[in-house]
């Protein structure tokens, strides 16, 4: 369901972040290892993500120096670039956040879907399946907004349990490239909706893991954020915020975004045979 109560809860209570390990032991683990080892159902992505992987764990290991690690030169100008992508996405009485995606990869178009419009251009918009869920059957009820202009909006595929969608909106904006390299430990930037607010809020944290198909950052979303794009320090979007983990016996958050990986986007959401998720597509 859209965000009309909550944002991080839904996403984490709709199975979007299914993930073999509970947030107790996520808090416990804090104290130690991070992480369990990766269940072999979970080795996903293609030999490209892998050795883009292994890059990543290199670079880990020279940090004091390297600009993933440091965060951006002129962190406001990154915001800026940013937000021009980003996307105030409603449906029903729900709101939540999506961003313009900039690949050469096209998207797996459901059967009774079309991103066609009457006149004009349109971009892709990934957001979190959650956010949309109640417009799957009454598209009318979908709307989104970029910048404080309203535009048409089309919904084309989603994927309930990874918490990931895919719409078309009548507006020919630049988007966001994505990437696969994401290095533990490096600085991250989340952009988005947050209830209460009518421009986009940029949130910083770290990347602490890549599990699966998801990935973890220190940094907690809120009520609005759900659907927004997690960014590396070069504007790269590395992941789709989709929850925050809590502690369920208190309800409190972990301090911890869920997002989804761009490798996740390609496997469920994309054909990637021809082009990566990561190529442009102004370079086609």
């Amino acid at each position: 369901m859209p965000d009309s109560t909550t944002n991080a809860r839904p996403g984490l209570i709709l199975g979007s972040v299914a993930v073999a390990i509970s947030v107790l032991a996520l808090v416990a683990a804090s104290l130690g290892a991070l992480f369990p080892s990766s269940p072999s159902s979970w080795v996903q992505g293609s030999e490209d993500a892998a050795e883009e992987q292994e890059v990543a764990r290199a670079e880990s290991a020279s940090s004091t120096s390297n600009p993933r690690f440091q965060g951006p030169t002129d962190v406001t100008e990154l915001i800026r670039d940013v937000r021009s992508a980003v996307v105030l996405v409603r449906c029903s009485d729900g709101a939540g956040t999506g961003w313009i995606i900039d690949t050469a990869a096209e998207p797996k178009i459901r059967g009774d879907r079309s991103r066609e419009f009457d006149s004009g251009g349109s971009a892709l918009v990934v957001t979190a399946d959650h956010v949309i869920r109640d417009c799957v059957k009454n598209e009318s009820a979908l709307s989104a907004v970029v910048g404080e202009i309203p535009v048409d909006a089309r919904l084309l595929t989603w994927h309930k349990k990874e918490d990931i969608a895919i719409l078309a909106i009548n507006l020919d904006r630049d988007g966001l490239q994505p990437t696969t390299l994401v290095p533990q430990g490096s600085w991250a930037m989340s952009v988005g909706y947050p209830w209460e607010f009518d421009f986009p809020v940029p949130l910083m944290g770290r990347v602490i893991d890549h599990y699966g198909p998801v990935q973890y950052v220190d940094m907690t979303i809120q009520p609005g954020n759900s659907g927004s794009p997690v960014v590396n320090s070069e504007g790269e979007v590395i992941g789709t915020a989709v929850a925050s983990l809590e502690d369920p016996s208190s309800e409190l958050s972990v301090g911890w975004t869920v997002s989804v990986t761009t490798e996740t986007l390609c496997l469920k959401l994309f054909d990637c045979d021809a082009n990566s998720i990561t190529t442009r597509g102004s370079e086609q």
